[in-house]
């Protein structure tokens, strides 16, 4: 009786888990971007005396190469890469007026 309710209880929590899955992936919103695309990037450096004032993006960058799903290779406006590859999350759509 024991094993029974313990299966039930496991059938149950895998349903509720995919039920907030669900709901989250809803509200994802897909961010494409296509090589050549300007984009802003998060900036994570706080400089000294700047505070909670700090800008939080900076940029425009062009996207040189997308390597996997959400991952990025960015470059300058020149054309020079960036040392490192960037997730999507971490990147927004620069658009230029």
């Amino acid at each position: 009786m024991v094993e029974a309710r313990r299966d039930a209880a496991l059938a149950r929590t895998v349903q509720e888990k995919l039920k907030v899955a669900r709901t989250y992936n809803e509200k994802v919103k897909p961010r494409p971007l296509e090589e050549g695309d300007m984009v802003l990037k998060r900036n994570f450096e706080q400089k000294e005396g700047h505070g909670k004032l700090a800008a939080i993006w900076e940029g425009p960058f062009l996207v040189a190469e997308k390597i996997g799903a959400a991952t990025y290779v960015l470059a300058t406006m020149e054309g020079q890469p960036l040392s490192k590859t960037w997730n999507s999350i971490h990147l927004k759509k620069y658009f230029s007026e």
